[in-house]
C-alpha cells in the first residue's frame, strides 16, 4: 500500500492485477458425485473441527462478479460421498456472492478415499456459474498434502496446480466464529481461495 500525494492510499496489488489481468482459475474434472437442486446453505458438512471456506470470484479484468453462484460438495471425513439429499448432513451446499464478489461457507476437513493402492488428496468439488460467464467446475485442494501432483491417482485432475491448492490457517479476529442459521460454530482453520471465470 503507498500513498500519493493527495494523500490517498493506493493499492499496489490490485494495480498490478489491473495490468496483468487475472489467469482463469483450472477447470478440473466432476466426478461421479455431482447432485442437481442442492438446496442454498452455508454450512456444508456438519460434524467439526471446522473450516471457513471464502474467497472473491471475478472475471479476467479482475472485476468482481456479484451473484455468481458456487455449488459445493464434498467426502465427509472418512472419505464418503452421500447422494441422499434428505439426509440431515449430506456435505453439500450453495451460495451466492455478495456485491463485492465475496463468498463463504463452513465445512469440515474432507477425508481422502481410495483408488486402486492410492488415494486422492482431500478436495473440496465447485461448480461456479454467473451470467455471460462460462460455467466453471473446478476443485480446490489443500497445502501439504502427500498425495498432491505426480502422487495423485487421478492423473486427469488438477491438484498439480498451484492455483488449486489452499494454504489452510489460523482464524484471525472476527473469523474464529461463524454464525448460520441463528448457531455460532467454532472455526479451526480458514482457507482463501479466489475464483476467476471466463
Amino acid at each position: 500500500m503507498l500513498t500519493n500525494l493527495a494523500g490517498h492510499s493506493l493499492d499496489i496489488s490490485m494495480i498490478h492485477w489491473n495490468f496483468q489481468g487475472c489467469g482463469a482459475t483450472h477447470r478440473d474434472v466432476l466426478g461421479p458425485y455431482y447432485l442437481h437442486g442442492v438446496p442454498y446453505q452455508r454450512l456444508v458438512c456438519s460434524g467439526g473441527p471446522y473450516l471457513l471456506v471464502t474467497g472473491t470470484v471475478r472475471d479476467t479484468t479482475c472485476s468482481v462478479i456479484t451473484g455468481a453462484t458456487l455449488e459445493v460438495w464434498q467426502a465427509d471425513s472418512s472419505g464418503h460421498y452421500f447422494m441422499d439429499t434428505r439426509r440431515l448432513n449430506f456435505c453439500r451446499g450453495k451460495v451466492i456472492t455478495d456485491p463485492q464478489g465475496r463468498y463463504s461457507f463452513i465445512t469440515i476437513m474432507p477425508g481422502k478415499y481410495g483408488w486402486g493402492w492410492y488415494t486422492r488428496p482431500a478436495h473440496v468439488h465447485f461448480r461456479v456459474t454467473a451470467p455471460g460467464r462460462r460455467t466453471l467446475v473446478t476443485q480446490m485442494y489443500f497445502s501439504g498434502d502427500s498425495s498432491l501432483g505426480v502422487h495423485d491417482p487421478c492423473g486427469f485432475c488438477g491438484s498439480e496446480n498451484p492455483s488449486q491448492v489452499a494454504e489452510p490457517r489460523a482464524p484471525s479476529g472476527d473469523e474464529g466464529s461463524y454464525t448460520v442459521g441463528g448457531t455460532s460454530y467454532t472455526i479451526s482453520e480458514v482457507a482463501e481461495w479466489d475464483i476467476v471465470l471466463n
